[in-house]
């Protein structure tokens, strides 16, 4: 069958892939449509229809992400609308790997919710989040460590120790700090996050599995490939099973389960594996994306 569009079933026009949890022939939409959709949906779904597919319930990404959210900003909302709106760009920047463009805009719509709302408020804890992971990606690593840590702090003392959105904020804190070689604090932060995680939110939640994969690459950080393996090997199954092998969070996986086997001496097992997630990463996210460009890089140098 040809690929067509979800909504209007017509195969001609430029098809997005909608980059949520929809497969086969619900993964396509024209992004037209996708807006006419969103504004269809606005009175019984209100601002979730700009950014989660009503057919799977997960978050749209990549260029679907951008064409909604430019199509929300295009509808002139206004202050505090306005800040969801570019948040939603923002978003889909980073997915579009334009980390410093992102940053830009998570700053302005930062300063303007703490204005508004003051620094302890959930949408200002939120955007300082997001900021902290446009920073991490541009491997700022120790503004987002100290971002990190004050919406972590700020959460447990509103939300409580083992709120989703607390544990969350600890993951990526956990993050932080493995990604400046502070193995001891970073493991014991991660042991406590996934125990906790999986205790509150289930094994197979997104959530849990991010926590679990990146765990993961911080044994591998510290030499542990044996460690590290299973879990690459659990979360990459439980993220393909929920959401697919292209979803984009499941393609860093899968090209991190191929690193920990390369490090392992398994040579031709971990090529085969760079194979096959390079050409998805390539038809996914596209040759230039930063992910991208990095897993190349990486399989090159095995």
């Amino acid at each position: 069958m040809d690929a067509q569009c979800v909504i209007c079933l017509d195969g001609d026009g430029e098809l997005l892939r909608k980059g949520c949890a929809c497969r086969g022939s619900s993964a396509l939409a024209h992004a037209a449509c996708s807006a006419r959709a969103a504004r269809a949906q606005l009175p019984h779904r209100g601002e979730l229809a700009w950014s989660e597919c009503q057919l799977c319930g997960q978050l749209f990404t990549g260029a679907m992400a951008l064409a909604l959210a430019g199509a929300w900003l295009g509808r002139g909302p206004r202050s505090p609308e306005l800040e969801r709106a570019q948040s939603l760009r923002a978003t889909g920047l980073m997915h579009a790997g334009a980390y410093a463009e992102a940053e830009q805009i998570y700053r302005e719509v930062l300063a303007a919710q703490t204005a508004r709302y003051g620094a302890t408020h959930r949408a200002t804890l939120q955007s300082t989040g997001r900021l902290a992971s446009a920073l991490w990606h541009q491997s700022k690593f120790a503004e987002a460590e100290t971002l990190r840590r004050e919406v972590a702090a700020r959460r447990a003392r509103t939300l409580g120790a083992e709120h989703p959105l607390t544990l969350v904020s600890e993951s990526e804190l956990a993050l932080a700090l493995s990604s400046q070689e502070k193995l001891d604090e970073a493991a014991r932060l991660f042991a406590s996050t996934l125990a906790a995680q999986t205790r509150v939110l289930g094994p197979e939640h997104e959530h849990t599995l991010v926590t679990a994969n990146n765990y993961a690459s911080m044994l591998l950080r510290s030499g542990d490939e044996r460690a590290a393996e299973p879990v690459y090997c659990a979360t990459v199954a439980a993220h393909s099973r929920l959401l697919g092998e292209l979803h984009p969070n499941t393609l860093l996986m899968r090209a991190n389960l191929a690193r920990c086997v390369a490090r392992q001496g398994r040579s031709d097992e971990a090529m085969e594996m760079y194979g096959r997630t390079l050409a998805d990463m390539r038809e996914v996210l596209g040759e230039a994306h930063p992910d991208t460009a990095l897993v190349a890089r990486r399989a090159r140098l095995m």
